[in-house]
């Protein structure tokens, strides 16, 4: 949400998941005002956290540049400032919008294309005047250039402007390039105006290089500044992990809040990207922290409860229980884990042998676990209490004894 209008702008904010959201996309190569507004965020906050970057955001991740009496603040390192890239180019031609623009284009080079000799300017100019009169020679010009920095056409005359149609544009690539150009066309799908041309990009670089079984080595993105957008809401699941608490929080800009207990923070290798892993309505799951936003504390444990409630008020005691799981491969184990997880969120598990882990919580009526228990046989023992021990194996001796 943007300040009222007439306030005074200040750097300073309640919350910053406006502010998060709003750093990622630029960190992504997402500038430009027109994009923000359609992605549902006004004018006038994208003014304000604009100006807002240059106080939250180190200094070493900023860039800043001045264009007549503006300053535009940018992210340093990001894929899309960096010069002689021929792929930013070949992106640059995808963030068109208007029909008009696209289909000049495409004009171009279907003229271009059907000829097999050098094309003037003037030609080009004089052709596409037939059904655009709006157009003028200095946006010809432009697009022409572009053009060029794709790779699509060549320019061949330096003194009369001549174009000629690149025949195969993908052919001049060195094995490198064609690496990094197949990485981008995962990321983005599709290579802009080089799929146009009647064949697919992914099937030509097939041919000319055969790929390797390789993995995704990086992404358009800066990962150094996206990692310090969550702190805020690491901090506070780290909190709630150590205090064993629940917390409340919104997902994917949705206005629906959700509560979830959570218990492990982990890191997928593949992308870096950064999950946590807790427990919602008897269900374990694990999501992304990077589209978790207005994350709070909202219940405190029972022990702090009963801290809070005084020596005066009597309060049912909980008692330790113990186990001991016994697993053959790390799949079980996750497996046994996950649903001791289920049943309690606030579970502490220790490593004691490589086969082998103990399981600590809390409970106020440990006979009433008898037939969770149950089901995790023969792969759980109780440790403690003795009482709830010598109860589990009376109850085996009985059943042996009866099915003997």
């Amino acid at each position: 949400m943007g300040r009222r209008k007439g306030a005074p702008f200040t750097p300073f904010m309640k919350h910053y998941d406006l502010l998060r959201s709003f750093l990622r996309r630029i960190s992504y190569g997402c500038y430009a005002r027109a994009d923000f507004i359609a992605l549902g965020v006004s004018g006038r906050s994208y003014d304000d956290l604009r100006r807002r970057m240059e106080v939250f955001v180190p200094e070493m991740y900023v860039r800043k540049s001045r264009h007549k009496n503006v300053q535009n603040v940018t992210l340093r390192g990001d894929a899309y400032l960096s010069s002689n890239n021929y792929l930013i180019h070949s992106f640059r031609c995808a963030g068109f919008t208007s029909p008009i623009q696209v289909f000049c284009l495409l004009s171009i080079l279907q003229y271009v294309q059907t000829l097999d000799r050098s094309v003037p300017r003037v030609e080009l100019l004089n052709r596409l005047a037939l059904g655009m009169p709006d157009l003028n020679e200095s946006t010809l010009r432009s697009y022409l250039r572009l053009l060029c920095e794709v790779g699509l056409l060549r320019r061949t005359s330096m003194g009369t402007a001549q174009f000629t149609a690149v025949k195969n544009p993908l052919r001049t690539l060195s094995a490198e390039d064609a690496r990094l150009l197949r990485f981008a066309m995962v990321f983005y799908r599709q290579a802009a105006l080089v799929a146009v041309l009647g064949y697919d990009p992914a099937d030509v670089l097939d041919r000319s290089f055969p790929p390797a079984p390789t993995e995704t080595l990086w992404l358009f993105k800066n990962a150094p500044a996206v990692r310090i957008l969550d702190d805020a809401v690491l901090l506070t699941l780290i909190s709630a992990i150590e205090r064993r608490e629940a917390v409340s929080f919104c997902y994917e800009g949705s206005a629906l809040c959700r509560t979830m207990m959570p218990y492990t923070l982990s890191v997928r290798t593949s992308d870096q990207r950064r999950y946590v892993t807790g427990a919602e309505g008897g269900t374990q799951l694990s999501l992304r922290i990077d589209k978790m936003s207005d994350v709070r504390v909202v219940r405190a444990s029972i022990r702090r409860q009963k801290e809070r409630a005084g020596g005066d008020e009597k309060c049912e005691a909980d008692t330790e229980i113990a186990l001991r799981l016994c697993f053959d491969s790390a799949a079980m184990r996750r497996a046994l884990s996950a649903r001791i997880r289920v049943q309690f969120p606030l579970a502490v598990f220790v490593r004691e042998k490589s086969h082998s882990c103990t399981v600590h919580f809390a409970a106020r009526d440990p006979r009433s676990l008898a037939p969770f228990l149950r089901t995790m046989y023969p792969y759980c023992a109780v440790i403690a209490p003795e009482s709830l021990r010598s109860y589990m194996l009376k109850d085996v001796r009985e059943a042996l004894r009866r099915y003997e």
